[in-house]
């Protein structure tokens, strides 16, 4: 085995390139690409050629793709020299040629000052290349993370829809240090479509299914992945934007948030991630913690949020789970696992304390009462976060914002989300924060009847004012600090008795309010009436201190004594 170069975006590039069988390669004369080319001269596995002329290289790959039917990369030095690769990417582009083009470049943060012979390439011509990425020099564990990912996302573009043409634009420190023997740690990720051979499920104790923001399920993906789990001992894990209600759903927040209780049933050997973003804070560091995650999506498009992503697979989903289901159905199923850890999530769910009035304690309150037929949205932040400890009995269409989880848009969702479907009630639950960003849309005139507006009202953005958050570090919890600059605090009526009331009642709605566990009880039943005679708008009054007593109370439910003094030791020494 050969000498590889130092720098580790080269390592990463050459690993990502043998594991796809990819070993032609036209090579153009440079500086600043010698540490790719010594790299791939020292391994010997590669089948290299020379050409002067870029123009005619990218030509050369062109015919010798085409001839060989194996992809081929073209490799140069910076400055002008890849300007020269156009004619022949873009010959590439229209017949589906896979060339794979390496521009070597000077570090990435030199453009635009004036560098000499450095070159802009962080935009190509439409029809020349498939996907360009900016690969670059390699300093720490989150720019390594970035080269992996973008490298095997160029790579495998050189196969998908037919193939074409790719880039990378590839940084380099210029270090003639070829002293690395070993690739074999570069993570590789791999493409499946649905007609491929797909690999084995492996044989491992602990598999699940991690579903982000979904759309509703249909009957038969429900029954697939119902069948997938029995089969293989699974288990699914949601949020409340998840909408998988079949027999196998876990929500774990009661047990992941747990600050003095630590469990090995979370420490997952596969997890199969489906769904978008997911909008449950507590559950992707144990997602993080897998030791293999494939994803599977029709938009094939590699997403490693968890950064284990092994497998990418390229189909329905429906599809995906009754590939791995068919010929065993009659197979009887195993829920071991599932049963578990849902008899972690119900042991703890026995032990909550009594909690303040908070919006914790209201969603304690509301889930067990909540209408199946109805709708409700959660604000994002801290509303998401207290409302996703508890799990809803029966099936609900609940909706979140966690695509971008930002706070502007949550009214006028519900106000959408009510005028298409008038016939239902539709519920939403927000901080302050949050209804007072985009309340205006509630002078609309298509307003309807179907409206039940929950306000926590604490007077800020209590997101900012819980003690895990950094502000609350930083201030030594002095909430007055917080709320002058951070959490917004001091807007809009502080916490006003008179402000929401007009403005809802002026709007012709029904208002309510309550400032105790006793009000909030009496109030209740008439806000989940489920007659739509009125909108109503129901207006809590919780404080911050409330608010952090419940989130440190419920995520210290269950202490272990080992998780306890480390959590004491952190406290006092930091992270």
């Amino acid at each position: 085995m050969g000498m590889y170069s130092t720098e580790k975006n080269v390592q990463i590039l050459i690993a990502v390139l043998k594991a796809n069988h990819i070993k032609k390669v036209v090579v153009s004369p440079g500086t600043t690409n010698i540490s790719f080319i010594v790299s791939m001269m020292n391994d010997g596995g590669f089948e290299m050629y020379s050409a002067v002329d870029e123009r005619g290289a990218a030509y050369m790959a062109c015919g010798l793709s085409s001839e060989s039917g194996e992809p081929v990369v073209i490799t140069c030095t910076g400055a002008t020299a890849s300007r020269n690769y156009f004619p022949g990417l873009t010959e590439a582009y229209h017949r589906k040629i896979p060339i794979l083009a390496v521009t070597a470049s000077q570090d990435l943060v030199r453009c635009g000052n004036l560098s000499p012979q450095f070159i802009d390439r962080t935009v190509q011509p439409n029809d020349s290349v498939r996907i360009s990425v900016q690969v670059p020099i390699v300093r720490n564990n989150e720019d390594e993370y970035d080269a992996t990912l973008k490298i095997n996302r160029a790579v495998l573009e050189l196969f998908r829809h037919g193939g074409g043409p790719a880039h990378i634009n590839l940084a380099s420190s210029y270090t003639n240090a070829f002293s690395v023997e070993d690739l074999s740690h570069v993570r590789i990720i791999k493409r499946y479509y649905y007609n491929d051979r797909l690999p084995q499920v492996p044989k491992c104790d602990k598999i699940a299914i991690i579903v982000g923001n979904h759309k509703q399920f249909s009957e038969e993906l429900t029954h697939a992945i119902d069948i997938f789990c029995g089969l293989y001992n699974a288990l699914v894990i949601v949020d409340h934007s998840s909408h998988y209600w079949g027999k196998y759903r876990i929500l774990p927040t009661i047990v992941t948030c747990q600050e003095q209780h630590r469990t090995d049933l979370f420490d997952f050997d596969l997890l199969i991630h489906i769904g978008e973003e997911h909008g449950d804070y507590y559950t992707e560091p144990i997602a993080k913690a897998a030791k293999n995650v494939w994803r599977v999506s029709p938009d094939g498009e590699i997403r490693d949020p968890f950064r284990k992503l092994s497998y990418i697979f390229e189909m329905n989903e429906e599809d995906f789970f009754n590939y791995y289901t068919k010929d065993k159905k009659n197979t009887k199923p195993n829920h071991e696992y599932y049963d578990s850890i849902r008899k972690e999530v119900n042991d703890i769910y026995l032990k909550i304390p009594d909690l303040p009035f908070s919006n914790i304690w209201i969603a304690q309150q509301v889930i067990p009462k909540f209408p199946a037929d109805a709708c409700l949205e959660l604000g994002v932040s801290n509303t998401m976060r207290s409302w996703t400890f508890f799990d809803f009995p029966k099936e609900t269409y609940v909706l979140a914002n966690t695509g971008c989880r930002g706070i502007d848009g949550a009214v006028p969702t519900l106000l959408g989300m009510s005028l298409a479907c008038s016939e239902k009630i539709h519920y939403a639950v927000m901080g302050d924060l949050t209804f007072f960003y985009s309340f205006n849309v509630l002078g609309n005139r298509h307003v309807g009847r179907n409206l039940r507006i929950l306000l926590v009202n604490n007077g800020c953005g209590q997101e900012f004012n819980i003690y895990p958050n950094r502000a609350y570090r930083i201030f030594e919890g002095n909430h007055d600090r917080i709320n002058e600059y951070i959490a917004a605090g001091g807007h809009t009526g502080t916490k006003s008795k008179q402000l929401v009331k007009h403005f809802a009642e002026d709007l012709g709605f029904k208002y309510m309010t309550a400032s105790s566990k006793e009000d909030f009880i009496k109030v209740l039943p008439i806000f989940m009436n489920d007659k739509m005679n009125q909108s109503m708008l129901f207006e809590v009054f919780t404080d911050v201190d409330d608010e952090n007593d419940a989130l440190k109370k419920i995520r210290n439910v269950k202490v272990d004594t080992s998780a306890a003094l480390k959590s004491k030791i952190k406290s006092l020494l930091g992270r």
